[in-house]
């Protein structure tokens, strides 16, 4: 009679065609953790991305430095995104300053 509350979420979240949006946040999730890895403990909240496009991770960055970690490591951060999701598909990343 009663259903499980695991099974009724994911259909919720399909039915409002929100299973991208659900997909890019923890896609986000991960970004944020493995770019953190490569700043400094207080550029951590000044770099974060905004969206995925056409396999283009654009992200926006209030710090010139943390900006240049994130481009001298693009190649690095893109395959350990990579590793950790297992099928997310970016080819470059950008950045917004």
């Amino acid at each position: 009679m009663f259903k499980d509350i695991r099974s009724i979420i994911p259909k919720a979240i399909e039915r409002a065609g929100l299973t991208h949006r659900v997909g890019e946040a923890e896609l986000f999730d991960i970004c944020i953790k493995v770019v953190n890895d490569y700043l400094d403990k207080s550029e951590h909240k000044k770099v974060r991305p905004v969206f995925l496009r056409d396999n283009v991770l654009i992200f926006a960055s209030l710090s010139n430095t943390a900006t240049e970690k994130v481009r001298q490591n693009e190649p690095k951060i893109i395959a350990r995104i990579q590793d950790k999701t297992g099928n997310a598909k970016i080819t470059e990343i950008k950045i917004l300053t």
